[in-house]
């Protein structure tokens, strides 16, 4: 069993494959869906929607994902970092409306207001980035690093696959420290209280100390 005490200095940081599909989709759904704010704010804290699976899952075609792996013979999985292209061409509009599942149509259309209330392909000026779709670390070694790590190494991705921009939601209190820790330049940023629908009520109230989603960027060009 990997050795999880504060000494713990050293995993290994590795690009995922289509092969690792199963281990990560377990690992996601053990320890990034009961976690992640917005997905607890639908209330799905014990489950999550399958469209949104899908999509992770599908990211690691991309060779961009990455994991970080317990040094030792166990090579236990302890992080994933989800990571994919986007494109200026997409029609958020269109994806989200046409969502045949309710739940990820829901996330699809708060993402739409990020992207046009920051003007982010405007302000990019860039065709196409590399996001950071989902960030997750195993509970018993958060805090010695991991996800620090794993955002590294992302932004490493990034440069050597000759993106010209990296952009990481944080729709966590915590992933946002994590950016900001590694010098990721804040964007934009969208208090969960100023998302309303129609009638003027909150749409998404994640726990505390979840207050707001912020954007990341590098750039490299």
């Amino acid at each position: 069993m990997f050795n999880n005490g504060a000494e713990m200095d050293k995993f290994d940081i590795v690009r995922a494959t289509e092969k690792d599909r199963e281990r990560v989709q377990q690992f996601l759904q053990e320890h990034y869906y009961p976690f992640e704010p917005i997905n607890v704010a639908m209330g799905l804290e014990n489950g999550h929607s399958l469209a949104d699976e899908a999509h992770l899952l599908g990211c690691l075609r991309e060779g961009t994902s990455l994991l970080a792996l317990a040094p030792d013979e166990s090579r236990t999985l302890l992080g994933v970092c989800i990571n994919g292209s986007i494109f200026s061409d997409e029609n958020m509009v269109e994806i989200a409306s046409t969502c045949s599942c309710q739940r990820y149509a829901k996330f699809l259309w708060f993402l739409e207001t990020v992207d046009r209330c920051s003007d982010f392909w405007k302000v990019a000026a860039v065709p196409i980035a590399l996001t950071c779709e989902a960030l997750a670390v195993q509970g018993s070694v958060r805090g010695v690093g991991v996800g620090k790590a794993l955002l590294e190494h992302t932004v490493k991705v990034a440069r050597d696959d000759n993106f010209p921009l990296l952009r990481v939601d944080c729709s966590s209190y915590y992933s946002a420290r994590l950016a900001e820790q590694i010098g990721l330049e804040c964007m934009y940023s969208l208090p969960y209280s100023q998302y309303k629908d129609e009638d003027g009520n909150q749409v998404l109230q994640p726990p505390s100390p979840h207050t707001e989603l912020k954007m990341f960027i590098h750039r490299f060009l």
